[in-house]
Formats: C-alpha cells, sequence, structure tokens
C-alpha cells in the first residue's frame, strides 16, 4: 500500500496501526460468525421429522456399499415450536459482508428469528429436531480469564 500525500511524522521503516473498511452495509442482517454451520440439508430434514433421531433402517435406503460424499451447505439452527417443544430446525442461508465477528445473511432469514449459537464443539453435536431450552444468560467465563 502506498499513501499519497505522506506527513513529516510518518518516516520510512516505522510501523503504523489502521482500521481498513472494505465495505459498510448499514442496516443489513447480520449474525454471530459462530452460528454459521456445514450440514446436509436432506439428512437435517429427515432429522427434523424424527426429532433430531436418525430414522430406523427399514426407512431409509440401502446403499450400494461405497460411501460417497454428502455435500454440505451453510446454514443456522433456528429455534421453532414444533409438537409444543421448542426445537431447533436447520435452515441454509446466503451470507454477504464478512466482519471480524458478523457476518451479513442475504437470503434464509428474517429480522426476529431466533437462531443458535455458541461453541463449536457444541454445534456440531446438534442435530434438527433436538428439543432445547433457550439460555439468555451471559458467558463471563472469556471475560474471567482476562482479569
Amino acid at each position: 500500500m502506498t499513501i499519497d500525500q505522506a506527513g513529516d511524522e510518518l518516516r520510512p521503516g516505522l510501523s503504523a496501526t489502521a482500521k481498513i473498511t472494505t465495505a459498510h452495509k448499514p442496516n443489513a442482517l447480520t449474525i454471530p460468525i459462530q452460528a454459521l454451520i456445514q450440514r446436509d440439508p436432506a439428512a437435517e430434514t429427515v432429522l427434523f421429522a424424527h426429532k433430531g433421531k436418525a430414522a430406523s433402517a427399514s426407512s431409509t435406503a440401502v446403499g450400494t456399499g461405497t460411501r460417497a460424499k454428502v455435500p454440505t451447505i451453510q446454514g443456522v439452527y433456528k429455534l421453532v415450536m414444533a409438537d409444543g417443544r421448542l426445537r431447533v430446525q436447520f435452515i441454509p442461508v446466503s451470507t454477504g459482508v464478512t466482519g471480524a465477528t458478523d457476518i451479513e445473511v442475504l437470503s434464509g432469514l428474517m429480522d426476529g428469528d431466533e437462531i443458535v449459537t455458541g461453541r463449536y464443539k457444541v454445534l456440531r453435536s446438534l442435530k434438527s429436531g433436538t428439543a432445547v431450552k433457550r439460555d439468555n444468560s451471559v458467558d463471563t467465563s472469556a471475560t474471567d480469564d482476562k482479569s
């Protein structure tokens, strides 16, 4: 990067810190990056129908013995009411501008939708149709570690 009009206080060999804004979209729908997951939408639909449990062997097609790589797409787990219980459902999303901690959602979610976010270890084991409870408590472990 070059500077067109360098002042006298800027000298060769010195370092500087700068914030560079590459895009700015006011009023964009954004979600935390850690809420994004990669899943097979067909498998997630089956899991949701069976309340988070894998379908029985009799109801699934028998494969040819070779395991093909299942295509995954990015999405989030959205909170929905089903059968009188709060459950998670995989929703594919398309994304736009990415920031340091948030990412713009172009389609798949609406303003006001509740999504699941958390640690990667928890999200990777979550399945569509699983009954959940809201946890609106503040995680203070990250701030306690910095003191």
